[in-house]
């Protein structure tokens, strides 16, 4: 299954402090081939005095191994990523879900990478059953799910990392 997409803050200054931390969350990794589920993408921080966006990464998807004695599997893609509860960002949006892989009768789908909270779109599912998954497309991106149509294992893909875009008027 597909990995969710990372949350989106934003936060309007009228200046910016002297003072301020940020960190850009990682992406989070693709699951090894097999049963391995990836690891859920870093958060995307910015602080500034007492204000703070906190956007974390989507979750991971889930990872299956290949088969060719299942005749009806779905796998829940990863939840995505939100906004911290003392997050002080003027407007804010989860990241989607990654989508959900499905196998029926020897055929199997990936799930598409999440979209990030801004409606960057996610990597889409593998389509070829012969290849391991690409990886995110757009900054906070969750990554796809890989396919298979039998026994052979395929890596999901990598999310894409984080993005922190500061505009200055003068």
């Amino acid at each position: 299954s597909g990995g969710g997409g990372g949350a989106y803050g934003r936060k309007w200054y009228s200046s910016l402090p002297a003072s301020l931390a940020y960190s850009v969350g990682s992406g989070g990794a693709g699951g090894a081939a097999g049963t391995n589920n990836g690891t859920a993408g870093g958060a995307t921080t910015f602080s500034a005095s007492t204000d703070k966006i906190n956007a974390r990464g989507g979750n991971s998807g889930i990872g299956t191994a290949g088969t060719t004695t299942i005749t009806s599997l779905i796998i829940l893609g990863g939840i995505g990523g939100y906004v911290d509860i003392d997050d002080t960002s003027d407007y804010y949006s989860r990241g989607s879900s990654g989508g959900n892989g499905f196998m029926i009768t020897g055929v199997g789908v990936s799930g598409d990478g999440g979209s990030n909270g801004l409606g960057g779109f996610g990597a889409q599912g593998s389509t070829i059953s012969t290849v391991s998954a690409n990886s995110g497309a757009t900054f906070g991106s969750g990554g796809p799910g890989a396919r298979t149509d039998d026994a052979t294992n395929r890596a999901g893909g990598n999310a894409a990392g984080g993005l922190i875009i500061i505009w200055e008027y003068a």
